[in-house]
C-alpha cells in the first residue's frame, strides 16, 4: 500500500448538523467523505496515518444520488461513499486552528455572548428612549353614559 494511495482515500470532512451531533464529545466520531475504492482497512490506515490518532472503528456507508429535475429533463446527483471513523477515547482531530469537539461549543457560547455584549450607540439609546411609551393601565373605569 503506497502513501500516494492513502492520501487519495479521504476526501473531505462532513461537515453537516448531523455529523455534528455523530461526533458528540464522549463517542469522538468524525465523519469523512472518501473514495469510492476505499474500504474500512485503507480508511483506518489512512486517518491513524494523516492524523495521528488511534482508530476504534470504522462504518462506511454507500450515499446513493439522487434524482434531480434539470428542466424538462431529469438526472441524477452523483454518489459518495462516507466513513464514519471512531477514535480513541480522548483523541481528537483538529481541523484548523480549532478542534471539531471545542468548535461546536466555542460557536453556541459565542453567539450568547454576541447577544449580551450588543453595543449600543448613542443614536439608537435616544431613539429607544423616545419611543417607551407609559404603561397604561390594566383596569378600565366602568362607567356608561346612560348612568345617572
Amino acid at each position: 500500500m503506497s502513501n500516494e494511495q492513502i492520501m487519495n482515500t479521504l476526501l473531505s470532512v462532513v461537515g453537516t448538523n448531523k455529523s455534528y451531533q455523530i461526533a458528540d464529545y464522549e463517542s469522538s466520531q468524525v465523519v469523512f467523505k472518501v473514495s469510492n475504492d476505499a474500504n474500512k482497512f485503507l480508511v483506518r490506515k489512512a486517518v491513524s496515518y494523516i492524523f495521528d490518532v488511534t482508530v476504534v472503528s470504522v462504518n462506511i456507508l454507500n450515499c446513493k444520488g439522487k434524482t434531480r429535475r434539470f428542466g424538462k429533463t431529469t438526472g441524477k446527483t452523483k454518489g459518495y461513499k462516507k466513513a464514519i471513523v471512531t477514535l480513541k477515547k480522548g483523541d481528537d482531530i483538529d481541523f484548523g486552528s480549532k478542534s471539531m469537539f471545542s468548535a461546536k461549543k466555542s460557536k453556541a457560547k459565542d453567539k450568547k455572548e454576541k447577544a449580551i455584549n450588543k453595543p449600543i450607540s448613542k443614536a439608537e439609546a435616544e431613539v429607544k428612549a423616545e419611543t417607551k411609551e407609559p404603561a397604561k393601565p390594566k383596569v378600565q373605569d366602568k362607567t356608561t353614559k346612560g348612568d345617572k
